[in-house]
């Protein structure tokens, strides 16, 4: 029941967005990033976030995307409509995504880590190894930073053909 409320709730929302984005445009008023306050936007992508746990991919999909008309240089929504779509295997969409916010994040090695998994999908082995020997480039911050370098050693020797 309770994951049908929130399958609900979140096409209340998607309609509820799309609409007010229209009539405000209808109105002349073109600067979406101030059409909401954080808060809201915060709340909006919690209840995303919280679908997106529930493996209800789309719905979250839905509600980042309506997101991003609002906040196009939020870095999270990017990541969260990429994230979104790499699952759902769209992975030249993810790709494009991912690559939006390469230059700019400061997950860098998430970034790079996910970009070469999408490469590795689309068939793209070398540019995919291309990406992977520059994560092992990066400097190392964090344990995250660690793990991912530990993937991109696996995932290097398996396109090689090592295991």
């Amino acid at each position: 029941m309770q994951d049908e409320n929130a399958v609900s709730q979140s096409d209340s929302m998607n309609r509820t967005l799309r609409d007010l984005a229209d009539k405000l445009r209808s109105r002349g008023v073109h600067d979406a990033a101030s059409w909401f306050t954080d808060a809201q936007i915060d709340t909006m992508y919690n209840a995303g976030h919280n679908l997106y746990q529930q493996s209800k991919y789309e719905k979250a999909l839905q509600i980042f995307s309506a997101l991003y008309s609002f906040r196009p240089k939020d870095e999270r929504l990017v990541l969260a409509m990429a994230i979104s779509n790499k699952v759902l295997k769209r992975h030249a969409v993810a790709l494009a995504l991912f690559r939006e916010i390469e230059a700019t994040t400061l997950e860098k090695t998430k970034v790079a880590l996910h970009i070469a998994e999408c490469l590795m999908h689309c068939d793209q082995k070398e540019e995919a190894s291309a990406v992977l020997e520059s994560l092992l480039a990066m400097p190392e911050s964090s344990e995250a930073d660690k793990l991912a370098k530990s993937k991109a050693r696996h995932w290097i020797a398996l396109m090689a053909g090592g295991q």
